[in-house]
């Protein structure tokens, strides 16, 4: 396990830089903080044959069919970072 140390502030995650968290076939659309403010990561798949939507939050990972299905499922648990666009 690797400890980060951080003199002064915190470094904050905005959404302004949500492509710091695209990965392989996946493109991240949206960042959310949870109830401790660690983020939640909504992203799409960019593979045409396999469209998801994907929710990962710590650990976890939701999958599901639609971008609409995805938000309903954040609305209820996550808000959204200021200054962020959907």
């Amino acid at each position: 396990m690797r400890l980060n140390i951080y003199y002064g502030a915190e470094p904050r995650i905005m959404n302004a830089n949500k492509h710091d968290f695209d990965r392989g076939n996946y493109e991240c659309a949206l960042v959310m903080r949870d109830q401790k403010n660690n983020p939640v990561i909504v992203s799409r798949s960019k593979d045409p044959d396999l469209p998801v939507w994907k929710v990962e939050c710590g650990f976890s990972c939701c999958v599901f069919l639609s971008r609409a299905e995805a938000m309903a499922f954040c609305e209820k648990r996550y808000r959204r970072m200021k200054g962020g666009s959907s």
